[in-house]
């Protein structure tokens, strides 16, 4: 019988054999940032590293089937990271219940639909609140967090769970090396296109299915009345046209034949400069600091804790 040590060893040899080797896969990131550019035309794609040491900092892609989607769409700040953080700032002697009412107070500035609501909403956050909170906001760019003053329209979306949802899908692949890990979410994307561009294929109406049932479900009644046609009364982005059109441009795949071969001797790029922490790489996302985590609830005592019904130790009424 072997133990855990030596049996994590084996697995990481394998996954090197299977997949290659994790510290050099950053440079392949060059290569590949190549051959996207290439079979994707319009494709931007950066890979950020220290020109002095070589560490890798950043990498950022985005496909040109995705930019044609929202071709003019305006970057904006998670509210609910944006209140955990504000919470950290105000954080020390401050009482629970007076740092949960600036946060609050926070989030009516945020969702403020007017210019002078804006204002007057912020005046009364920053004289409750005090210099830390000033500088907090004062910080952080209008554009990209207040409602009033975004360019776009948000549409009521002021977090980032679209992209959180997301994230759960490609969790599976994060222990695979870099460029590896990449391609899988390319592939990904490429996937789900061409499921929703054949299913959109079937669809009969003029608006998107879900929409459709939600106008007339409410709305039927007094439709029938006036004698018009839904259609006239939404935003374009509600059609299937709209749809079909986001996912008419596709992703084309990278061939892996020929791929570059690294090696240590002439990378250019190396892994970040972090110390790799003893044991297994955690898979699960790091949670924000004061992100709020679902509690399980016992099937057996129906209490709020730490169990399920297998280890309850609770005494039954």
């Amino acid at each position: 019988m072997i133990g855990y040590h030596h049996a994590w060893l084996g697995v990481e040899k394998v996954n090197k054999e299977l997949f290659g080797d994790f510290e050099l896969s950053f440079d392949k990131l060059w290569w590949y940032a190549v051959e996207v550019k290439e079979k994707n035309p319009g494709t931007i794609m950066d890979v950020e590293y220290c020109t002095e040491t070589g560490h890798f900092i950043r990498f950022f892609l985005t496909f040109d089937a995705c930019i044609r989607v929202f071709p003019n769409g305006y970057h904006s700040y998670c509210l609910q990271h944006l209140k955990a953080n504000l919470r950290d700032k105000i954080s020390g002697r401050l009482s629970n219940g007076f740092r949960q009412n600036l946060v609050n107070m926070f989030n009516d500035v945020a969702h403020a639909p007017t210019v002078l609501t804006f204002k007057k909403a912020l005046d009364e956050l920053c004289t409750v609140g005090g210099a830390s909170v000033k500088n907090f906001v004062e910080s952080l760019p209008l554009e990209n967090w207040a409602n009033t003053y975004f360019k776009g329209k948000r549409y009521g979306e002021m977090t980032s769970n679209a992209a959180e949802s997301f994230n759960n899908q490609i969790l599976k692949f994060c222990h695979l090396p870099k460029c590896d890990l990449v391609d899988k979410v390319r592939v990904l994307l490429m996937e789900q296109m061409c499921e929703r561009k054949q299913l959109s294929s079937k669809w009969n109406s003029s608006i998107c299915p879900v929409i459709d049932k939600k106008l007339v479900d409410r709305f039927d009644k007094v439709i029938q009345k006036i004698e018009c046609q839904l259609c006239n009364y939404i935003n374009s982005y509600n059609t299937i046209a709209a749809f079909q059109l986001s996912y008419e441009v596709a992703i084309n795949p990278i061939p892996t034949l020929g791929a570059l071969v690294v090696t240590k001797e002439f990378a250019i790029i190396l892994p970040p400069k972090t110390r790799r922490p003893c044991g297994r790489s955690k898979v699960a996302r790091i949670r924000s600091r004061g992100e709020k985590v679902r509690q399980m609830e016992c099937g057996r005592c129906g209490k709020l804790e730490k169990h399920n019904r297998r280890t309850c130790k609770n005494a039954c009424d």
